[in-house]
């Protein structure tokens, strides 16, 4: 594409249809990514979870509430 089509006005978008093959490639891609974020996310996740909830309810539960308590009580109790 010429920088004189853009100037103009005249820029072509290649728009291409929904297939089922892009459909697939965009789900199969969001899948991958969730399965990519998901150990990241679960130590995050444990991390600002109460202690006395996970004893409670054990690590694969809702939590009651998310704290930053945790980092606190190690702040605290380190040397």
């Amino acid at each position: 594409m010429s920088a004189v089509a853009v100037a103009r006005g005249r820029a072509r978008v290649n728009r291409r249809g929904l297939t089922p093959g892009r459909v697939l490639l965009h789900a199969f891609l969001i899948l991958m990514a969730l399965v990519w974020l998901f150990p990241l996310a679960w130590p995050i996740y444990t991390a600002l979870r109460p202690v006395g909830d996970t004893i409670t309810h054990g690590y694969v539960s809702w939590p009651s509430r998310l704290s930053l308590d945790n980092f606190t009580n190690v702040w605290a109790q380190a040397d």
